[in-house]
């Protein structure tokens, strides 16, 4: 029976194609030697049979393969031919479905014959295999023993080594006066280190701790941060470490510990890292702890000692120029405006107005004394004054006082004491080489001198140039009340005339004036045991329209309207606080409370009188007396 008009598709002609393939190689692999696939696709390689009950079952396997073989050949290249969709003749089909059931099972029993053989050869190989690998093991273990015992009593040689040279170890970390110990990359301390490192960390048992612990309990977070990125550094083949030394942020750095009891001590430590490398690879590092407390405080005191004697010449300097009767007198107008800003802070702590004009009266105090230090230029005096001020000043602005805010201004008249009374000491050492120069009066040069200089510094550090005369200058006698005081009064009305009356030079040039402003003091004496003091510039005058301004926006006089206000009345307001036609804060201005400081002074011994004429002069006269009440005239 003819089978015709077949289909086959891809799949199945592969699939014949392949299994026929793999027997035929398969079968040639066994007979002469080769390499086929093996179950999962790998190439496995066969030797050729020598068993002969295995090569005769082969050889006739072959013999009825051969037409097999030839009959699918014929059927797969007709197939090829017309492709899968094409009918293929019916008599290749048949011929290949006839020799199947002809030697299909004649082949699988020669197959089987096949299997068996090899087992019995497998088998046969496999005891002679497990003789030789019986005598090779016992072979193995008699060798290992022999080994065995010669590496033991090695062992116990290199142990005796070890051990001596592990006491040694023991001896020198027990005795150096170092901490020190190794570190990996995780930064795990070893648990090997000295035992004074213990003592230097205040810490126990550091074996396996991690070193970010340990640095936890002594330094802040950020310089323990810093400390372990430096160490990573140390890990890093590619970093050189002679490059990065000086980037230890441990090599002096103060820390704090753990004392007895739990007290917390402070100390400085000092720690040195270096690379521990083995056959070329950083396997540790090496940190070295010293405590450089006594080291580290041993040079503050130096430091201390040396910057107290640079304090010592610089203070020393600057009292040179001045004579022994000026610093004489002038430490004891800082003691007295000491004791009286002290007395002040005393006071009972009012709420509202009072606790406000307490400090207004601080405020006047001290804007006198910073005067008075800057005309005898002695600068250490002033910036502490000055300093002192800014603290009033920042008090004044709050709109709300509490007793505590006063608490602060202690600080700064301690420290202004403190300095005073080691000026007072340089002062008297100075004394003693002069011999007694305490005079019973003030010699016109001795107050004269220092207001000059002190006029022509304050001009000039306001783009200016002026000169101060005295005239007809009397000696002041001690024995007037207020002598010791005039010397501030006077400061501040000079400053009044350098700042707000003295033009610039430019200024002065296009009015044909001359180009240094000149201000003038003079002393006169008058019956009933009176003086009269007049300061007077040849400067701009009032400047009217400013003070205008200034108290308008002062808001201190809205229900008066001070838009319609003559210029006597506005010459007045220069004598209230806080009013001032300074353009900007300076050390010399701008506050408002030098003119009402003058006020309060001339309350106590006199009158006193102003008069100005617009791009002319300014003109103060002091009329002093025994104390009353004043009536000043504009």
């Amino acid at each position: 029976m003819l089978l015709t008009h077949q289909k086959f598709n891809d799949a199945t002609l592969k699939e014949v194609k392949n299994s026929s393939e793999l027997f035929d190689a398969t079968l040639y692999a066994f007979m002469n030697g080769g390499t086929v696939a093996g179950a999962k696709g790998e190439d496995v390689k066969l030797e050729p049979v020598s068993d002969a009950v295995a090569l005769a079952a082969l050889n006739n396997a072959d013999t009825r393969w051969i037409d097999y073989k030839a009959a699918l050949s014929v059927l797969l290249s007709k197939a090829a031919i017309n492709s899968n969709d094409v009918e293929i003749a019916g008599e290749a089909l048949s011929n290949v479905l006839r020799i199947a059931r002809q030697d299909n099972l004649p082949l699988l029993t020669l197959m089987n014959d096949f299997t068996v053989a090899l087992e019995r050869v497998a088998t046969s190989k496999a005891n002679r295999l497990r003789i030789i690998q019986t005598v090779g093991i016992s072979l193995a273990i008699l060798n290992f023993l022999f080994i065995l015992f010669h590496f033991i009593r090695q062992l116990r040689e290199s142990d005796a080594v070890l051990e001596e040279a592990r006491s040694e170890t023991v001896e020198i970390l027990n005795n150096v006066n170092e901490g020190l110990f190794l570190i990996d990359a995780d930064y795990e301390i070893s648990s090997q280190y000295s035992k004074e490192l213990e003592s230097i960390l205040c810490q126990s048992d550091l074996a396996g701790k991690s070193f970010k612990t340990v640095l936890q309990n002594m330094v802040s977070e950020k310089d323990t941060k810093t400390s372990l990125d430096f160490v990573a550094l140390l890990f890093n083949p590619d970093v050189r470490e002679s490059l990065i030394g000086d980037l230890n942020p441990l090599d002096q750095i103060k820390v704090s510990l753990a004392g007895e009891n739990g007290i917390p001590v402070t100390r400085f430590l000092s720690f040195s890292f270096a690379r521990a490398e083995s056959n070329g690879v950083i396997s540790y590092a090496l940190v070295t702890v010293t405590d450089v407390t006594e080291k580290v405080l041993l040079a503050q005191e130096l430091d201390e000692a040396k910057n107290n004697t640079d304090k010592q010449i610089n203070m020393l300097a600057s009292l040179l120029h001045a004579s022994p009767n000026h610093l004489k007198s002038f430490i004891e107008r800082v003691f007295e405006t000491c004791s009286t800003i002290n007395d002040t802070l005393k006071k009972p702590k009012k709420p509202g107005d009072e606790m406000r004009t307490k400090l207004d009266d601080i405020f006047i105090e001290i804007h006198k004394f910073k005067g008075d230090a800057s005309s005898l230029q002695l600068e250490g005096f002033s910036d502490r004054a000055h300093e002192f001020e800014e603290k009033v000043q920042s008090l004044r602005q709050k709109k709300q006082l509490s007793g505590n805010d006063f608490l602060s201004l202690t600080v700064n008249l301690e420290e202004l004491l403190e300095y005073t009374e080691k000026v007072k000491d340089l002062v008297d050492k100075m004394a003693q080489f002069a011999g007694d120069t305490a005079a019973r009066a003030i010699p016109q040069s001795d107050l004269c001198e220092p207001l000059k200089e002190f006029v022509h510094a304050m001009a000039q550090r306001h783009g200016k140039e002026a000169y101060l005369t005295c005239g007809s200058l009397v000696e002041l006698p001690e024995n007037y009340d207020w002598a010791r005081e005039l010397r501030p009064i006077l400061i501040q009305l000079l400053r009044n005339s350098v700042i707000h009356g003295i033009e610039t030079p430019e200024k002065r040039q296009e009015l044909g004036k001359p180009l240094i402003g000149r201000i003038d003091i003079q002393v006169a004496t008058l019956p009933n045991d009176q003086l009269e003091v007049v300061v007077q510039d040849d400067g701009a005058g009032f400047d009217y329209e400013a003070l205008r301004t200034s108290v308008v926006a002062s808001g201190k006089w809205p229900e008066r309207d001070p838009e319609n206000w003559t210029r006597q009345q506005l010459i007045l307001t220069v004598f209230k606080p806080d009013i001032s036609t300074a353009k900007e804060l300076s050390k010399d201005a701008g506050r408002g409370i030098g003119l009402p400081a003058v006020l309060d002074w001339v309350e106590k011994y006199g009158s006193l009188r102003v008069s100005s004429r617009e791009g002319r002069f300014t003109r103060f006269t002091m009329t002093l007396k025994r104390p009353n009440k004043i009536a000043l005239v504009a």
